[in-house]
Order: C-alpha cells, then structure tokens, then sequence
C-alpha cells in the first residue's frame, strides 16, 4: 500500500558506489560520494576514482576488496601466531607437567580440565572465520 508520500524525483535518483584503488600500492578503499574527490594525501599514493555504474562493476571491486581484507587478516594471523603460538604451547606444557606431578586426584583433575578448556579455547580460535560485505550488499541479501 503506498504511504502517500511524494518525493521528487531529483531525491530518487541512483547513487553509484565509489572505491578508491591505487595500482601502486595495489590496495582498494571505499570511497566517499562521487561528487567528492580522491583526498590529495591518497592521491599522493597512488589513488583513482572507481566509480561503478551497475551491479555486477559493484560485485567485482567488492570481492576484490574482500579478497584484500582476507589476505590483510591472513598476515596479521601469522604475525599473532608467531608470537602467542609460542607462549600458548608453553602453557599447555606446564599444564600436562602440574598434572602428571598432582600430589592428589583432586589437583590432577582440575590440572586436566584446564587443559580441556585451553583445547578447547584453541579449536576456537582455529575455526573462527569472519564474512565482509557492503552495507550495500547486506541490504540485497536481507541483513
């Protein structure tokens, strides 16, 4: 049922989505409105204006942005592990050992809890995954 109101139709007309993507630096940003344009310190960098007129040009620079991010929390997972791998493994280590060396049933259980918990904790964080989108494609797909 419409709800009567009228808007003009300068108000109604499309928008197209703006990303930034500098060659250089083979980087990707979302951009602002296209009537603004690329800040000269991202200009400086490297940066063009992308405007996408239809979907699938939207689609394309959108997985391509989701492609960079993943590759982005890729490295910053390898740099984490690098150094938490180390301290998490030393736990465990000292976890089994206070366990194996429990002076009662009591200590040794609660020792191997707290292993269960650290295993646990650790299968996690493995299968944690993370989904970007647009705000644009979420409103598509009904978030």
């Amino acid at each position: 049922m419409p709800s009567g109101l009228w808007l003009p139709r300068r108000y109604l007309k499309p928008t197209a989505i703006v990303f930034w993507y500098s060659e250089k630096l083979n980087r990707i940003r979302v951009g602002a409105p296209e009537a603004y344009p690329v800040p000269e310190h991202l200009q400086y960098e490297g940066y063009n204006k992308i405007v996408c007129r239809n979907a699938h040009e939207v689609e394309v620079w959108s997985q391509k942005l989701r492609d960079q991010e993943r590759r982005d929390k890729e490295i910053e997972d390898a740099k984490r592990e690098a150094i938490e791998g180390p301290i998490r493994d030393a736990i465990r280590s000292e976890l089994v050992y206070k366990r194996d060396h429990a002076r009662n049933a009591i200590n040794r259980d609660a020792m191997q809890r707290a292993i269960e918990n650290h295993d646990e904790a650790e299968d996690r964080r493995r299968k944690e995954t993370s989904i970007s989108y647009m705000h644009v494609e979420a409103a598509e797909d009904g978030h």
